[in-house]
């Protein structure tokens, strides 16, 4: 008798156990639709019906490509081919959808002894199968944190896993979050174990995103001073990158509450960092409302940042049209003909963004009166007055 192939025992050594009970669990809940047979022989296309998202499964029917000599490489043909348009098989491979569907197949094909949907398993009973699982998942993940915890170790390939699955699932797990926190609080007060505390919490920050920003924060503001600008410095960095998914609007009001001493102690930490990069530190006491700095620097900021800013201090109004009428001037003397388009841009932005004070219509005049030449210039500038 020819055997036939276990799709799920082929798998599940390789697939992480959180993922293959939840892969199962959408199986047993009737997630997968009918299968579309595709034009390439033995290939099928799966709908898994998954709120919010639906997920679409590619594969094939492996027990009719493979020879039975080939099953024992079931798992190592089936992770070459198979496809979802999930975010986590995107990044991570073998996904929830494509366990759940290889339970479909092994419920079709009859290879494996698997619940049945129409079995109706009481939801209690699955209940406290899952939650077992998830305790000693939990379980391993502590001992996760615990080892870095020990030891200084710059390896974070098991925590960046734990992130990203607490990210996509954070509902899930907040028992894990709520036995971390005992772990963690401990800790504080002793530098060198807040130092590493600190490093597993940028590294989850940046990897598990918002839930863990929420977890951290609050542990971050008991540490010392210098582990409190570390870490909003690390922030910073994360904001500058566009890695704040889902806390951007909450990291910039914390840093707005942040005192002005540790501002200016970010703030010399990051102009230290980014010599060559003045955007990212500007940008810092723009989003911080950490104004004083960029006020000092007046005289060195280009023109549009210029504005930016006096709109925000309005006592620089006066000050501000000067700086500008003078930069205006110069320019005008040099302006190519033909190359206005920058320099009318930012003649535009100035009546629009500080209004056409006094020294504004001063300064167009004087364009207009020494470069009557320039009569595309001049025919575009008298509308300002």
């Amino acid at each position: 008798e020819e055997t036939m192939l276990a799709y799920l025992t082929a798998t599940k050594p390789h697939v992480d156990p959180g993922v293959y009970n939840q892969g199962l669990r959408l199986y047993l809940d009737g997630a997968v639709k009918r299968p579309v047979s595709l034009l390439l022989d033995n290939w099928r296309e799966y709908e898994v019906i998954e709120k919010p998202f639906p997920a679409t499964v590619t594969l094939p029917l492996l027990h009719l490509t493979l020879s039975p000599q080939k099953f024992n490489q079931a798992y190592r043909a089936l992770s070459q081919v198979v496809k979802c348009d999930c975010d986590w098989f995107l990044r991570e491979g073998m996904c929830r959808h494509v366990v759940a569907v290889l339970a479909q197949l092994d419920q079709e094909f009859s290879a494996s002894s698997i619940p049945k949907k129409t079995a109706s398993l009481p939801s209690d009973l699955l209940d406290t199968i899952f939650s077992a699982q998830k305790v000693k998942t939990h379980r391993k993940w502590l001992e996760t944190i615990d080892q870095l915890l020990s030891r200084d170790t710059g390896n974070y390939f098991y925590l960046d896993q734990i992130s990203k699955t607490i990210k996509d699932e954070p509902e899930e797990h907040k028992d894990f979050l709520a036995a971390l926190e005992k772990v963690l609080v401990p800790k504080i007060g002793y530098y060198r174990e807040e130092k590493r505390v600190l490093r597993i919490g940028l590294e989850s920050i940046l990897i598990g995103k918002e839930v863990f920003y929420k977890f951290f924060a609050p542990l971050v503001e008991q540490m010392d001073e210098a582990h409190r600008q570390q870490f909003w410095t690390a922030l910073w960095r994360y904001y500058w990158m566009g890695a704040c998914e889902g806390y951007k609007e909450r990291l910039i009001g914390d840093l707005r509450q942040l005192p002005k001493a540790q501002k200016q102690t970010i703030l010399e930490k990051l102009q230290k960092e980014y010599s060559e990069q003045a955007e990212v530190w500007r940008e810092f006491c723009f989003q911080a409302q950490h104004y004083a700095p960029l006020v000092a620097q007046k005289e060195t900021l280009d023109e549009l940042t210029l504005i930016r800013l006096t709109e925000l201090v309005p006592d620089m109004r006066e000050s501000t049209d000067l700086l500008l009428a003078s930069h205006l001037r110069t320019w005008s003397d040099f302006l190519a003909a033909g190359q206005y388009r920058e320099f009318l841009e930012l003649i535009q932005t100035w009546a629009e963004k500080l209004g056409t004070s006094e020294v504004f219509i001063e300064t167009i005049n004087y364009i207009l009166a020494n470069h009557k030449n320039k009569r595309s210039l001049v025919a575009k500038l008298k509308r300002f007055i």
